[in-house]
């Protein structure tokens, strides 16, 4: 049995109706008024095609689950902006028209859907859920979830193509026309193409979390436009010097989990006694210790000695350090070899206003002096153990993150950072707050200080939150 009543001006289809329809097979009701889908809709168990599109429908109820027969379901051209997870009971669904809504997301238990038709296109998805490319072989895969991507690119100018295990950058990212933003975070992409150079309309490039080891500069350095570049958690070369210090840290931060705060900041004391014995001393901090001037015999002393309890330590530990050393290579910091960042690696992204280059430690950083534009800096685990100075001339950031280093001290020319409203400090060897801080209190609204051994700030202050840490230090600052 078949039912057409196409472009009728329909506004409603009633339930009643609807359930002396049991024998329906086809029901098409596109080209109409309608707003909704009767409740009952799952009564139609031998439904095998069902076409409301062109309609003003904004929601498909749950019941649909009933339609246990269907095959065809077309919705596009509607105002749908969220689906049932039920649809992902219609276990013999083929072809699902979806295209011209206002989705802003895909349900993760209907991507069991076996279609072999999905049409997603003109609506307004950030991203594909990594599901809809697992399952059988009649689920789409990555050919089909980049194909489904870039005809919703057509017309947002956004391809997302996060997480899809993509080795390398698909064709379609320098074919689309005015593309300004490419989502590529979460593969396993190694380099980026020369072909992505002839993107001059892009103004976003995210690249997040794949294994991109050489610094992109020639493709980079053609992107004129880009005000947002996220190269996060790839394994840019670290120097050997720094390897130990990576170590060290995922044994640091391992042990804020493991045995929290004081534990974490226990193990960074050692590791500034190694880093100050290498410089020709040493300080023991609270305990009194104190050796610098300490000559060449001394030096080695103290090296042999600190072998010695690596050593020791390392055999206590057994497989543990290695546990640890790949828990912050899964949190971003990861050691490999490739090609650093040059120093002048930035210069030709002047317009950036968002850079993430958090996770890629190197022995020099990159100038951040000619990013006169930006507004977000992000530097966590970088295994820094300064503030870079140049950084101190970017009046107009408003968001700085440098949580996760071993920074000990503050600089008390940040008072200069007028425009910041973030300031993000977690987890560092911080000890004391310079009073000039607290000349931010107009406009920061977020300090993070947590997993800090603070000293000169009493716990009362620091629990009361950002506005009552910025008072108490513009209260120390002395009278003019």
């Amino acid at each position: 049995m078949k039912l057409d009543v196409e472009g009728n001006k329909l506004t409603v289809l009633s339930e009643d109706m609807l359930a002396s329809w049991s024998m329906l097979t086809e029901l098409n009701a596109a080209k109409n008024l309608l707003t909704s889908i009767p409740d009952n809709i799952g009564v139609l168990s031998r439904l095998i095609r069902l076409d409301f599109h062109q309609n003003r429908i904004s929601a498909i109820p749950a019941s649909i689950k009933g339609c246990c027969s269907l095959t065809e379901f077309y919705m596009g051209t509607n105002l749908l902006s969220s689906l049932p997870e039920e649809m992902g009971e219609l276990s013999h669904l083929g072809t699902l028209d979806l295209h011209s809504n206002q989705l802003k997301e895909f349900p993760v238990k209907a991507c069991k859907l076996r279609v072999s038709v999905l049409d997603l296109s003109n609506n307004s998805l950030s991203g594909l859920p990594p599901e809809l490319a697992s399952g059988s072989s009649s689920t789409p895969m990555k050919e089909d979830l980049v194909a489904a991507a870039s005809r919703l690119s057509l017309s947002s100018k956004e391809l997302s193509l996060c997480g899809l295990g993509l080795s390398s950058v698909p064709v379609s990212v320098w074919e689309g026309d005015d593309i300004v933003k490419v989502d590529l975070s979460r593969n396993t992409i190694e380099e980026l193409p020369s072909e992505l150079s002839s993107c001059s309309s892009l103004q976003e490039l995210v690249l997040s979390g794949n294994k991109i080891k050489d610094w992109p500069g020639a493709v980079l350095a053609s992107l004129a436009n880009l005000t947002c570049l996220k190269i996060d958690n790839n394994p840019l070369q670290q120097g050997e010097a720094r390897e130990g210090e990576g170590r060290a840290a995922a044994a640091a931060m391992a042990g804020k989990g493991s045995g929290g705060r004081g534990q974490r900041r226990q193990r960074l004391q050692p590791l500034q006694e190694q880093r100050e014995a290498q410089r020709g001393g040493c300080d023991g901090g609270a305990g009194g210790r104190h050796c610098r001037g300490v000559g060449p015999e001394g030096v080695a002393r103290e090296r042999t000695k600190k072998g010695e309890c690596d050593a020791k330590e390392k055999a206590k530990q057994g497989r543990g350090e290695g546990a640890l050393h790949r828990g912050l290579k899964r949190g971003g910091g990861d050691v490999a070899d490739g090609g650093e960042i040059p120093t002048n690696g930035l210069e030709a992204l002047s317009k950036l206003q968002i850079l993430d280059l958090s996770g890629l430690s190197h022995p020099e950083l990159p100038a951040f002096s000619c990013l006169h534009h930006l507004r977000e800096l992000y530097l966590r685990r970088m295994l820094l153990r300064e503030v870079p100075p140049d950084l101190l001339g970017l009046q107009q950031l408003k968001i700085l993150d440098l949580s996760q280093n071993f920074l000990v001290s503050v600089p008390k020319e940040f008072k200069d950072f007028t425009s910041l409203t973030e300031l993000i400090l977690s987890d560092n060897n911080i000890t004391t707050l310079p009073a000039e801080l607290g000349l931010l209190e107009c406009n920061l609204q977020v300090l993070k200080l947590d997993g800090n051994p603070l000293r000169s700030i009493r716990r009362p202050i620091l629990d009361r939150g950002t506005k009552a840490i910025l008072k108490y230090l513009k209260d120390k600052l002395p009278e003019p």
